[in-house]
């Protein structure tokens, strides 16, 4: 989706401003004074009204403080977009930019959400997201290209059990709330008999927002399978494989990496990997408005020379 253009800012904006939230409703009256209403718009839609008191027409520095051919700014804006036709981001001056905003919650299965900022307790998707700055699960930092696999694992071996010797291989992986890291370079070691594959744990990532990490070992090189199951090991923790020897599985280390996010214009937040069921989600991110302006025709007043002024510019909000 092409990104619409972005109102001029012009010096010549003047108070006062009006900005008018609108639903609408449906309300049926009885002749006993009962009503029956029923919401038809789940989300409101914003009007908005501004006054220019000062636009210069010229390009010379007679209106310095206006802007040079402020006018010519403003009309061919209004001008490209054929009026009502096209669409514009306006960036509300007390209404951009959120930190911390939480506005969903992970199920184990959905990947997209909708950026949405709280108003007073009000949550409602916002119209164009023009800066995502940082997400979060859990309060948790994941960077946007996910996380790097670990570095080659380090292998030792610890006397126990009864196993006969063995070469393993091993792979490790970061895990996070989301998704999981391909796994790291293969790292192996002859262990002898009656000892037990020891694993270290990788350093924690940074930003340090990993909730563990899974360990895949094998006998052969490029097979190594799952150990821990499907709870992840905790970054600090090393693994030792159990006396009893390594787990049958089939589970491979990941062929992608599944812990990074993008962003879908107008206001999609996409997963690489479904965010686990209960994972808050939530971003930091500066917003606009999408808007078209209410009406075909715009009365601009020349009243000096080079210098005009525009009372009344409506626009309104329009839904993705």
């Amino acid at each position: 989706m092409t990104t619409p253009p972005s109102l001029p800012t012009l010096a010549g904006l003047a108070w006062s401003r009006h900005k008018k939230p609108g639903f609408s409703t449906r309300v049926a009256s009885h002749v006993s004074g009962r009503e029956v209403r029923v919401a038809l718009m789940s989300y409101p839609l914003y009007e908005f009204e501004a006054v220019y008191n000062g636009l210069a027409s010229s390009a010379t520095a007679a209106f310095a403080g206006l802007g040079s051919s402020s006018l010519q700014s403003l009309m061919g804006f209004f001008l490209q977009l054929q009026g009502q036709f096209g669409t514009f981001l306006y960036t509300d001056p007390d209404d951009n930019t959120v930190t911390g905003q939480a506005f969903a919650t992970g199920d184990g299965t959905t990947t997209a959400f909708t950026i949405e900022r709280s108003l007073g307790g009000f949550l409602e998707p916002v119209g164009w997201v023009t800066t995502l700055s940082n997400v979060y699960l859990n309060s948790a930092a994941i960077p946007t290209a996910g996380f790097s696999a670990p570095s080659t694992p380090s292998l030792s071996s610890a006397s126990g059990g009864s196993l006969g010797g063995a070469t393993y291989y091993v792979k490790i992986t970061y895990v996070t709330a989301s998704g999981e890291t391909v796994g790291s370079t293969e790292s192996s070691l002859a262990v002898s008999a009656e000892h037990l594959l020891v694993v270290a744990s990788p350093a924690a990532p940074a930003p340090a927002s990993a909730i563990g990490w899974n360990v895949y070992v094998g006998t052969s090189s490029g097979a190594e399978n799952l150990q821990n199951g499907s709870t992840p090991i905790a970054v600090g923790s090393n693994w030792t494989e159990p006396t009893s020897g390594l787990v049958t599985t089939t589970a491979a280390p990941p062929g992608a990496n599944t812990t990074g996010w993008s962003l879908t214009t107008p206001n999609s937040l996409i997963f690489s990997g479904a965010p686990a069921a209960g994972v808050m989600v939530s971003a930091d991110f500066a917003y606009a408005f999408n808007c078209r302006f209410l009406d075909d025709q715009m009365d601009f007043e020349e009243f000096m020379s080079n210098l005009w002024k525009l009372d009344s510019m409506k626009f309104r909000s329009v839904k993705p």
